[in-house]
């Protein structure tokens, strides 16, 4: 994928040996990222001098760089645990050189330090990304094929420490009212949950996706815990036929 679409959130707060990401998130230009609004709730809305949180950029790369969240712009109409509204922006700055020598996974509370705003370095010949293309509106989705990315939990329970795909299929809201019926009728507190977070049903802020159907362990494969904030896209262009490969988000997880 490119490498720029996907980024991971980390505090500080974390054991030894946990990369101690929160939540995914997308960079749609030089200087801010895309995530979920609810994930400032553990992700920690307020950044302090002592306990910065990242974004990590170009993960898995030889390009790999932290970046501080410098402030948070959360969508004023939002309100946990309802899903509307569920987008918040990430300004970004660059780490002092003091704390990118003493690395990520170490305590930070050593002195006190300000945050210098600079740019995400972009050169395609160099790191072979960009910036997420975004889509447009009035697109019909229904029916497209999408992936999903992230960090988050697997099948079995546990996150991973290597960025997952998953392909999954857009489907129309009416379809994924009647699948959300079918599954909740036996479960009342599943049904209680669904209605907390989705009180005026599903408008056209949601985006339904339905993953992939594994027999042998009897479940759906698509975006899990953890994955919340990062990509849904889909591929455009072919390189073998000389068209322009592009990766347009149409939404996050």
């Amino acid at each position: 994928m490119d490498p720029s679409l996907f980024h991971y959130a980390l505090n500080e707060d974390k054991t030894a040996g946990d990369r101690g990401f929160q939540c995914g998130s997308v960079i749609f230009s030089d200087r801010f990222a895309m995530l979920a609004a609810h994930c400032l709730l553990n992700f920690g809305a307020k950044p302090s001098t002592d306990s910065p949180n990242t974004i990590v950029i170009r993960d898995d790369t030889g390009y790999m760089a932290n970046y501080a969240v410098r402030r948070y712009f959360s969508h004023p109409e939002y309100r946990y645990p309802l899903l509307y509204y569920d987008i918040a922006i990430a300004e970004l700055s660059k780490y002092p050189p003091l704390m990118k020598q003493h690395g990520i996974h170490h305590s930070f509370r050593f002195c006190a330090f300000t945050y210098s705003a600079r740019r995400v370095e972009y050169n395609f010949d160099k790191f072979g990304d960009s910036p997420a293309c975004l889509g447009e509106e009035g697109t019909e989705l229904t029916g497209a094929s999408a992936t999903s990315e992230g960090y988050g939990q697997t099948e079995t329970g546990t996150t991973s420490n290597k960025l997952l795909t998953v392909n999954v299929t857009l489907i129309s809201n009416e379809m994924c009212k009647s699948i959300l019926n079918v599954n909740t009728s036996r479960r009342a507190d599943l049904r209680a949950r669904l209605y907390h977070s989705l009180q005026k049903g599903l408008n056209d802020q949601i985006v339904c996706s339905m993953g992939e159907y594994k027999e042998s362990l009897d479940i759906w494969s698509g975006p899990c815990k953890g994955d919340s904030g990062g990509p849904l896209f889909i591929n455009h262009g072919t390189a073998d036929i000389g068209e322009e490969r592009r990766q347009v988000l149409i939404d996050r997880s």
